[in-house]
């Protein structure tokens, strides 16, 4: 029987592993969006500043959504060049250190963004050139 902690590791695996498809399909969805912003804009004469705004809503989920999968993977660039020099238990214990560090610092962008998400729904805002679109559900 699997564990409280294997399940959750399990679940986070599989959440990360859709995270990253969505991401993937963003992707595809910005790239039809760029490309049909430079056909209007350069073949027909007619720009449109909504399709550069959508698309970079869009590269943000792919941000955010591309790196959970990442750090899970551990597919981020790092350094080994002193780490492999080092013992298991000294590594681990950088691990350690640098997760924490990472774990503060995502704590306090998630505050500073919930700030501001907090004022974008108080005081309305909307984006410039999409009038009708809120930027509370984005700054979530």
């Amino acid at each position: 029987m699997a564990t409280k902690f294997e399940r959750l590791a399990s679940w986070l695996e599989r959440s990360c592993l859709g995270l990253a498809i969505v991401a993937g399909v963003v992707v595809l969805i910005m790239t039809l969006d760029i490309s049909y912003s430079i056909f209007t804009r350069y073949v027909l004469r007619a720009p449109s500043d909504i399709l550069t705004e959508s698309s970079r809503y869009m590269l943000l989920v792919t941000v955010f959504f591309a790196t959970a999968y990442t750090l899970w993977t551990e597919g981020h660039v790092k350094v080994e060049l002193l780490l492999i020099r080092l013992s298991v238990k000294v590594r681990n214990l950088l691990n350690l250190i640098t997760h924490s560090l990472a774990l503060v610092w995502i704590a306090v962008l998630t505050w500073q963004t919930g700030r501001m998400a907090w004022m974008a729904y108080k005081l309305s805002w909307h984006s410039d050139s999409i009038s009708h679109v809120y930027l509370f559900p984005i700054y979530i």
